[in-house]
């Protein structure tokens, strides 16, 4: 980033609004390092929802896991509660679903906890 990379950058690999992925770092950091998003967020200033990524990042969190607090943060930093993805491709329906679907179904009961004790997930 600092070199003047794009932290909100979606890629290309297919075209906005056709349902398949389109990742911003930040998505990339969801899968693979949550220490490297809360950099993303807190440093350099990543969006909760870059403009036309799918699926958006509170459900590739809410699918990986990550602390409750940073759920918290992308909802109370300009991500939708009840967000969706738009998954017509087979393996992105499951994101058609709310975090609160996802988190879930993969067992992720820190997420579920705290996403209906502070009621930030509506059903």
């Amino acid at each position: 980033m600092a070199a003047g990379a794009d932290v909100n950058a979606v890629d290309s690999q297919t075209r906005a609004g056709g349902g398949g992925p389109r990742y911003a770092p930040l998505h990339w950091a969801l899968r693979n390092s949550h220490e490297l998003a809360w950099h993303l967020l807190r440093v350099d200033g990543a969006a909760a929802h870059p403009t036309t990524a799918n699926p958006p990042a509170l459900l590739l969190a809410c699918e990986e896991g990550v602390e409750a607090e940073m759920i918290g943060y992308l909802v109370t930093h300009g991500e939708t509660a009840n967000v969706t993805g738009s998954g017509v491709y087979q393996g992105h329906r499951k994101y058609c679903g709310t975090g609160l679907m996802l988190a879930s179904e993969r067992g992720h009961d820190h997420i579920v906890a705290g996403a209906l004790f502070l009621e930030i997930i509506c059903f």
